[in-house]
């Protein structure tokens, strides 16, 4: 199964008018099996994948859509695309919090998803 800050390709029939079509998948929980799409246009909100952060992807910037949080428990034969960065899952994390887009729901299932996978500040020394 696929890992936080994994993007997968996969067949979803989770499509808007289409039977079903080969996308890249974000992960933002792998407990809750809760994705993001990734898309080629960006949208309000939506959040830029570069190939710099995703080198498997195949437009020099693509977008983590913030328009709904998926559910896939399973796919069929996914494909690792890439794995992003702990800095840019800090970067994300930051977005969402300061959304204006999505639903306060939505916004928890990230943030809870991703906030166990984001760098620990360095402590302060105590003398």
């Amino acid at each position: 199964m696929p890992n936080v800050g994994d993007v997968i390709a996969a067949v979803t029939k989770n499509v808007i008018g289409k039977e079903a079509a080969l996308k890249h998948h974000f992960c933002v929980c792998d407990q809750t099996h809760q994705y993001l799409y990734v898309c080629s246009r960006q949208y309000t909100d939506d959040f830029p994948l570069d190939l710099e952060d995703c080198p498997g992807l195949d437009l020099e910037t693509s977008y983590v859509s913030l328009s709904r949080v998926l559910f896939c428990p399973s796919f069929k034969s996914p494909a690792l695309t890439c794995h992003v960065s702990s800095a840019y899952l800090k970067a994300l994390f930051d977005h969402v919090t300061t959304s204006k887009v999505m639903s306060p729901r939505d916004k928890t299932k990230i943030i809870v998803g991703l906030a166990p996978h984001l760098p620990k500040p360095p402590r302060e020394k105590v003398w």
